[in-house]
């Protein structure tokens, strides 16, 4: 549970939305103010809550960023460009506002004494080999440098997929079934990492109990595109096209250069900044071996897919 003044950047996005959806199903003594650019988002989140603030403005502008974070007990900064291709084919904009953006927001937070803020990461950032994970790897350093500064208590949780958000690939084929009665996909031995909304907003809140300028690592479980397809496919067609430009086969979570900072909890894995000596003098397993989506311990079944995905609403 959160208390206090909280701004959500990016707020009218899937996880702002579950973390509203949740803050309002169990009362949450909390005074929530969301920072996003769409109007149009805005005016249906309002609706749905009305005691939620709007800000009509995106962490690339200083003016509006200074407005939303005055008096905030807690910034959660999930405003993101989050999509590969989009970020690929327009680099300077995934620039601009995951890495200016997301100094902008420790930089008005230090100025207007906010004192505590959460990123949200991916596993894209873990060896990156397209734009965005490379600027959600920036944007952990940024975090993990205002922290140790001491400057103001940062935290970060590092995330999978999530089910159902905008652009997913559960989205995306169900349209495409609806639209076409086709699917077409990467490769069948593609692997991810994928958690609800619901849980996300979970690992959120153990992020800020458990971390300081370190990364919190949920548990999480994994499937193939295979298994994906046998889950919602329903029987329509499958193409196979490859991968996309700056996609990889299978995804880490944490690299093998992270394990000897690396100690667990009982929820996950908090992962220290190299600058740091080890949580855990006798490091987890991913000391050796990292932790990748084609070997995650936990495989996602038809059955536990089936749960997540009724979880969405």
């Amino acid at each position: 549970m959160l208390t206090g003044n909280i701004l959500i950047t990016g707020g009218t996005g899937t996880l702002g939305g579950a973390i509203l959806r949740r803050a309002h199903e169990e009362n949450w003594q909390a005074t929530f103010t969301v920072l996003s650019r769409d109007p149009m988002k805005q005016k249906a989140l309002k609706a749905k809550y009305p005691d939620v603030g709007m800000f009509l403005g995106d962490v690339t502008d200083p003016v509006a960023l200074d407005a939303a974070c005055a008096g905030k007990d807690l910034i959660i900064h999930a405003a993101a460009m989050k999509h590969i291709p989009e970020a690929e084919a327009f680099p300077t904009a995934a620039v601009k506002i995951n890495v200016e953006g997301s100094l902008n927001v420790l930089v008005a937070a230090h100025r207007l004494g906010v004192p505590k803020v959460l990123g949200i990461s991916t596993d894209k950032a873990c060896h990156p080999i397209n734009v965005y994970g490379a600027t959600k790897m920036l944007m952990e350093r940024l975090f993990q440098q205002y922290g140790e500064a001491g400057l103001i208590e940062t935290h970060l949780v590092r995330y999978g997929n999530v089910i159902g958000s905008t652009g997913s690939v559960v989205e995306v084929w169900k349209k495409m079934i609806a639209e076409k009665g086709k699917i077409t996909a990467t490769s069948p031995d593609m692997t991810r990492w994928w958690i609800t909304a619901d849980d996300a907003v979970g690992y959120l809140l153990v992020a800020l109990k458990e971390t300081a300028a370190h990364i919190f690592v949920p548990c999480m479980g994994a499937m193939s595109m295979a298994d994906m397809y046998e889950f919602i496919g329903g029987g329509a067609p499958i193409e196979y096209t490859g991968l996309r430009p700056g996609e990889k086969m299978h995804e880490e979570i944490i690299t093998v250069e992270e394990g000897p900072g690396t100690g667990t909890v009982p929820e996950g894995w908090i992962v220290c900044p190299f600058t740091c000596p080890p949580l855990n003098p006798k490091p987890a397993y991913v000391s050796r071996f990292g932790k990748t989506s084609d070997n995650p311990g936990v495989w996602i079944d038809k059955e536990m897919f089936a749960g997540m995905f009724g979880s969405l609403g």
